[in-house]
């Protein structure tokens, strides 16, 4: 029997949380490598060649992307189109209730779906059954006409620059919680 150690790239935009999973997964075993920003995944993904990737939906904005619509979802289609990534199982966990998101992470190739709070003896079981397994095959088409291009290599392009600060108006400072 080998000692390789399962290697999961575990993508948060929370640190916290990245923080946490990461010791919860190495303390099983896993070889983990946490990345918090979601314009790094696909070339970090590609470099690490992990067994497993647990992928959270929401990121923050990015610059380096320059959309706020860049999401586990979206990186889960980029994937699916990237030939050496395609079957690397994919965790998706978010605390969106959504059935439709769930659906739709299930039908464009996600291993599972979980919510958060997680219930970690749960992701470490899945973690367990699915590293070294392929994932299920994609029920969408991979190149569905979704806006985003079809990747042929890893982006190397160098992020554009930062936009300039914004001045926020003392009525709009009002943040709700």
């Amino acid at each position: 029997m080998s000692n390789r150690r399962f290697k999961i790239v575990l993508a948060d935009d929370n640190l916290v949380v990245l923080k946490v999973l990461s010791l919860k997964l190495a303390a099983h075993g896993f070889e983990v490598v946490a990345i918090s920003e979601s314009d790094q995944i696909i070339a970090r993904v590609s470099e690490e060649v992990p067994d497993l990737i647990v992928l959270d939906q929401h990121f923050g904005y990015q610059v380096a992307i320059g959309s706020p619509e860049w999401n586990g979802l979206k990186i889960l289609r980029w994937m699916n189109r990237l030939e050496h990534l395609r079957d690397i199982p994919i965790i998706i966990m978010t605390a969106d209730e959504s059935v439709e998101l769930k659906a739709d992470a299930l039908k464009y190739g996600a291993s599972a779906f979980l919510h958060k709070p997680l219930d970690y003896e749960q992701l470490v079981r899945l973690c367990t059954t699915l590293s070294g397994s392929a994932r299920p095959p994609v029920e969408a088409p991979i190149n569905d006409g979704v806006d985003e291009p079809v990747i042929t290599a890893v982006p190397t392009a160098p992020p554009p620059p930062a936009p300039e600060p914004v001045e926020v108006a003392p009525a709009e400072k009002n943040f709700v919680f």
